[in-house]
């Protein structure tokens, strides 16, 4: 074997530099293309190049009420027959697509509902979360909290968001 010779990189902006591993990374969310030329102590050299898109967004989840659905000053109130929608959204320049949207609702207080109340939905949930496949309905009266996020597929995750609701048959 005749050995390795440098190993060389080319940037987005062309320049060629070495290096003596491949600690590759792509701090901008926007597309990268990289360019790799390896020459042995032959002068034997070897090329590949890659284009890569990089997506450095999480994705941007939005929640609906059907009908019927109240809002005032006080709270918001909805039915048991009110349908909750979720839409998610893959943000940024790059989007690689939405892999889950998990959600969960869970009882609490009825002061928690109260937008006048200095506890208004601060409060967290309890229980399992579940895989978001369609709208959904809560079934039982009283004030509930909604907690819901968003993962795109390289795994970039929404801040969870929540949001009580009165439930009133």
């Amino acid at each position: 074997r005749a050995g390795q010779g440098p190993i060389r990189q080319r940037d987005d902006d062309g320049i060629y530099g070495p290096f003596t591993t491949f600690p590759i990374q792509f701090p901008e969310e926007t597309t990268h293309h990289l360019r790799v030329i390896c020459k042995d102590a032959l002068g034997n050299t070897g090329r590949a190049s890659a284009t890569y898109n990089v997506d450095k967004t999480p994705p941007v989840t939005t929640k609906r009420y059907g009908n019927p659905f109240v809002e005032n000053d006080a709270g918001e109130w909805v039915t048991s027959q009110t349908s909750i929608t979720l839409t998610p959204v893959d943000a940024g320049q790059h989007k690689s697509g939405i892999k889950e949207t998990k959600y969960r609702v869970s009882m609490v207080a009825d002061d928690e509902c109260n937008k006048q109340s200095q506890s208004y939905c601060d409060v967290n949930g309890s229980g399992n979360w579940s895989n978001y496949n369609g709208s959904f309905a809560i079934s039982e009266q009283s004030c509930h909290l909604i907690e819901y996020y968003s993962v795109d597929n390289v795994d970039k995750t929404e801040k969870t968001k929540k949001q009580c609701v009165y439930v009133d048959n």
